[in-house]
């Protein structure tokens, strides 16, 4: 397993560069077509850290890895790479990677932690009662935006229109579902880890009962280590 934090703040431009040549040419016209530079170069330096670390991991050019995605969305690899599972999520300036040679299915989400945000009104929007009444302070509510997101993202469905469709609040790390698209994942389970770091959040979820933890170096820290498994369709929720 390999998690990759980047910070476009402290990103050379040099290395910027280095990045951009990874991307094709079809991505290169994508990375035009974003109207604030701060996402063009967060998209540039996300995709173009994926192929090198990629490339890197399966012994080929950057530039040869085949992208495409899922019907929801959800990037892959084709071909050569097919077996490498992979998973970017980013917020302000952070990015955060994942991937798995093994093919095991994975998703990771990373928060910044906004300190004027009103998480209860979210919350009381996107999360089921059960829930909320788990959350006394903006780091419960991150810890469990970050989780939802990294298991949805699992199962490449679609992100915040579903996030209020599973609850994590049960006992027995039994996660409940509200929606028929997620009934497939039936009965499977996850394993996250959660860390912060000092304005941030990020869980990283991979399919199965994992007995590995995965290591970020200081300053971040590792939150909590939770096994759940998803159970039946308690009711369609909206």
């Amino acid at each position: 397993m390999t998690i990759e934090l980047l910070n476009i703040e402290t990103l050379e431009p040099r290395d910027f560069e280095n990045l951009k040549s990874c991307l094709n040419e079809a991505e290169l016209e994508k990375s035009k077509r974003f109207h604030f530079d701060k996402d063009r170069r967060i998209f540039i330096a996300a995709r173009g850290t994926l192929r090198q670390k990629a490339g890197a991991m399966l012994g080929i050019p950057a530039g040869d890895l085949e992208i495409s995605t899922g019907p929801f969305g959800k990037p892959y690899f084709m071909g050569a790479g097919a077996a490498v599972q992979f998973n970017v999520s980013h917020s302000a300036t952070w990015i955060a990677l994942a991937m798995h040679e093994n093919n095991r299915p994975l998703g990771i989400d990373i928060e910044w932690v906004n300190p004027g945000f009103n998480y209860l009104q979210v919350a009381a929007h996107y999360f089921t009662p059960e829930e909320q009444a788990q959350i006394a302070t903006a780091h419960d509510f991150y810890r469990f935006w970050t989780m939802k997101e990294a298991i949805l993202k699992i199962t490449g469905i679609g992100l915040v229109n579903h996030i209020n469709r599973l609850d994590l609040s049960g006992h027995d790390n039994l996660i409940a579902l509200f929606d028929t698209h997620l009934c497939p994942f039936h009965g499977e389970t996850y394993t996250l880890h959660t860390f912060s770091h000092p304005g941030t959040m990020l869980t990283l979820a991979t399919k199965g009962a994992g007995t590995f933890t995965p290591h970020l170096s200081a300053p971040w820290r590792l939150q909590g280590r939770v096994t759940a498994r998803i159970g039946k369709l308690e009711k369609v929720n909206g």
